[in-house]
This record gives C-alpha cells, structure tokens and sequence, in this order.
C-alpha cells in the first residue's frame, strides 16, 4: 500500500508538477493513509468517533446548560460500567467485534496465500503479489499490519504455516485485557443542588465595555442573506457581462471593447424628444412642422426674386423664439422715453 501510493505520487510529479506541488501542500499526512505513522494503530481519517459521541448526547444538547451537563454525565457514567460488566463475561482474548468483522475476513483470505521461509522470522508471502512479513518487528510491505495493528491475511498465512493462532498477532490495544484497563474508572456521584454546601462569596458579573460609536441595533447578515425572506438570494451565482458574455464580472468593470453593432441598453417609459434624437428617432414638434410647409411655399417666390431659400432649421428657431408662451413682458421707461 505504501509502495503503489509513493509510485503513484512520482507519476503525478512527471505528468504535472503543478498537481504535485498542490497535493502536497495540502498536508496529505492528516488525510493520506500512505503518510500516518505507524505507532497510532489506527488508519482512520475520518472524525466517526466525535460523530458518533455527538449522536449518543443529542437529546440532551437542546436543554440547559446545567440539564446538559447532568445528563451527559448520568449517560457516561452508566455507560462505563454497563461496557466493563458486558466483557467481562465474555470468554475471549480479542475483541468480538475486531474478531468477528476484521480478523475472521483476514482468515478467509489467507488459503490463497503461499508462504516461503527466509529466516525464522521473515517470510515471502505469494498471493495476487509477493510481499514479506517480518513477525519480529511486526511489519508486512502491505501495510496493514502495521497502521492497524490485526493481522492482514499475509499474517494469517504466516500463522498458519507456523501452526499459531492469529490472534497471538493481534496489538494488546484491541485485547480483553485492555479493553477491561481503559474502563475500570468511574465517574462519582453528584448530589442535586439542593445539598450543596453554601458559600457567601459575591458572583458578581463581569463589567461591560463601552465600545467607541454609535451602538448599533440591527444585527450582522450574511453575505447569502436577503432583507425579504420570499425571495432566493443570489449569493455564489456567476454574473455575466453584457459587454464581452463572459462570467465573474459585468459591464462596468469589462475591460474589453464593446463590439460594433451591439445592442445600446434604453432606459423604461416613453423616451423624451432629446433620447428619441439620439437614438435616430426624431420627433419633430408642431412648429418645425409648420415652418417646414411655410418654406415649402415660400420657395418658388424666392427662387423668382433670386434670394436664397432659408433653412428649415432657421426658420424654425425664428418662429419658435417670436411664439413664447404667456403674457409678454413690459419694457422698463426711461426719463428720455424709449429707446
């Protein structure tokens, strides 16, 4: 095991370097059973056991603090002595449970193993391939001996061959012997609230600090948190430029060029004469309209008296500068009358 995963490692390092460099920055030692120490007797990398703890204590999470603590205790101290009393009426040298479901599958695979003998303590073990079992150091070059501490079939193989019994390989950590040792303590008894001895010293709160500015009332949200709770939020999804049509930014931070012919947003409602110019939609008023057909009219009389015609755009900024709407004003009197 240890060999196929350092073979693969160099294999990722000749196809891509940047993968390599990656993998292992990622401290593979606490997720890569090929990197954990062998003294541990354990190849899990997984937190099961917390998990597990925390399923055993959930009815009692949702109460008070004190409730809380009063019943884990009372689970944990009946726990121990239900665990000690259940072993020690079993008749066994390992573990039921290491026995039954790791062991007993280890023996099964050992008839397909061949054993040749090295030394009297190391031997070459044929199977699907040929590993060696060292039984004075306690090693096999699959590994598995050696992180959990039961004996792979290799071992079970090995013990077969010298007429033992597997068991005799097992670590003493999944023993009876051992198991009885790690629950002997107890927990003691706690009496209710009601006998506790009485104490006269003041349990005064800490003092509260002032921080500087304005408190503030409303409490912190998060980024993926909306102010109406009917609506989706839109936190971890991409935007997408109507500039370029690419994701991760929008129009105002493109730093491309907008391609020619490209749609030009317009704003809501019905759009004013100066948008409507603008946009190559003029919409002529009434009085540009009627200076229009006046100059329509006049042409024909100022070509005969050789004038220029003028302009329609002149002729409307005449009319619409005499039309003001509203009473005219009146011209201020001097001493000497008006000019």
């Amino acid at each position: 095991m240890r060999l196929i995963n350092k073979i693969a490692l160099e294999d990722m390092k000749q196809v891509k370097v940047e993968a390599y460099e990656a993998f292992i920055n990622q401290n593979p030692k606490c997720f890569c059973r090929c990197y954990l120490q062998t003294h541990t007797k354990s190849d899990v990398i997984v937190s099961n056991m917390a998990e597990t703890f925390n399923g055993y204590i959930i009815k009692s999470i949702s109460k008070h603090i004190i409730d809380m603590l009063e019943d884990i205790r009372l689970e944990i101290m009946t726990r121990l002595i239900t665990k000690k009393n259940e072993m020690s009426a079993k008749k066994v040298v390992v573990c039921p449970r290491v026995q039954k479901r790791k062991l007993d599958r280890e023996k099964d695979k050992a008839y397909m193993c061949s054993v040749y003998l090295s030394s009297n303590t190391v031997f070459q073990v044929k199977s699907y391939d040929d590993v060696s079992v060292d039984i004075k150091n306690r090693t096999c070059t699959c590994r598995k001996w050696d992180l959990t501490g039961i004996p792979c079939h290799h071992v079970c193989a090995v013990a077969g061959f010298m007429k033992r019994n597997a068991e005799d390989f097992v670590d003493s950590s999944y023993t009876k012997e051992m198991y009885l040792k790690s629950y002997e303590h107890t927990i003691p008894l706690l009496p209710s609230a009601k006998y506790w001895p009485s104490v006269e010293l003041p349990l005064n709160p800490p003092p509260i600090k002032t921080g500087p500015g304005r408190p503030k009332k409303n409490r912190k949200k998060d980024p993926h948190e909306t102010k109406k709770p009917e609506k989706l939020s839109r936190h971890g999804l991409l935007r997408t430029c109507k500039n370029c049509n690419e994701k991760g930014h929008n129009k105002s931070s493109c730093s491309k060029i907008a391609p020619q012919g490209s749609q030009v947003s317009r704003k809501r409602g019905r759009p004013k004469n100066s948008v409507a110019a603008t946009q190559g939609n003029p919409q002529p008023s009434r009085a540009s309209q009627q200076a229009s057909q006046a100059t329509q009219q006049s042409q024909p009389s100022q070509r005969s008296k050789g004038k220029a015609p003028k302009s329609a755009a002149s002729q409307s900024q005449s009319s619409q500068g005499q039309a003001k709407r509203g009473r005219p004003k009146k011209v201020a009197k001097t001493k000497d009358g008006p000019e």
